[in-house]
């Protein structure tokens, strides 16, 4: 998913509510500075960012706290900020050929070892249909206090074999666009990159960590348990866990 400016922010605010539906996505002179919290959701979603030096609608104290928080949360992130642009430039120049390689063939992972998800029933639309409470794995999810409008939750199955992947260090460098409709543009490039952990010993073991969260279904046929798997939960309250199909 992509999308330049208000649809820039629609990606980041759809992809952190349906995380599962989406392999990659790259929003263009937006942040997500709006509900900065969610960012936790883009766990298993790597990120390409454009953004604008000069952007007078999307300013650099928008957007660079948004990659500071992506880096910070250690996750895949390729930003890049166009040095010389503002906020219409990308549309006007209306090429993307970063863009376009990064889309291209990724697949969602339809059963990761962990999943992060940032319940915000604030922003369910039932009446069409559309109520983000599950992820992956994970469905059925509700908070324990409505008021708070937010709860997140961290789960780790070690039935499939995939320890956490190691993030790399961010790596900057430079260059130049070439191509479109105006003049060749710099651009400064920062990239987080993942290197895949060596498979494990699968285990009948769950790990939950989970703040304002007061219930979760786990589907454990996708998650590599059996009814009989141990379940360790951290949590500031009580939390039911229902492993579904037992």
């Amino acid at each position: 998913m992509t999308g330049i400016s208000m649809g820039g922010i629609g990606s980041f605010r759809i992809a952190t509510r349906f995380p599962d539906l989406f392999a990659r996505i790259m929003p263009v002179v937006a942040s997500d500075s709006d509900s900065e919290a969610a960012l936790a959701a883009l766990r298993n979603v790597p990120v390409m960012m454009w953004t604008s030096a000069l952007d007078e609608l999307q300013p650099i104290v928008l957007t660079e706290p948004t990659i500071a928080n992506l880096f910070a949360l250690g996750y895949r992130l390729d930003s890049y900020r166009f040095n010389s642009w503002d906020h219409l430039t990308p549309s006007t120049n209306d090429y993307y050929p970063f863009g376009n390689e990064f889309l291209l063939d990724d697949v969602v992972p339809r059963n990761p070892s962990r999943i992060t998800y940032v319940l915000r029933p604030d922003e369910d639309s039932p009446e069409n249909g559309l109520v983000a409470d599950h992820a992956y794995w994970l469905s059925d999810l509700s908070l324990r206090d409505p008021s708070s409008g937010i709860g997140t939750i961290d789960a780790i199955s070690a039935g499939l074999g995939q320890a956490d992947p190691v993030a790399l260090d961010v790596v900057q460098s430079i260059g130049v666009l070439q191509g479109g409709n105006h003049e060749a543009a710099p651009y400064t490039r920062r990239v987080l990159e993942w290197v895949a952990a060596a498979g494990i010993p699968p285990a009948n073991r769950l790990r939950i960590v989970a703040s304002n969260i007061s219930h979760v279904s786990i589907e454990t046929g996708r998650a590599g348990l059996s009814c009989g798997a141990e379940i360790e939960i951290v949590s500031d309250g009580p939390l039911e866990v229902v492993l579904r199909g037992c």
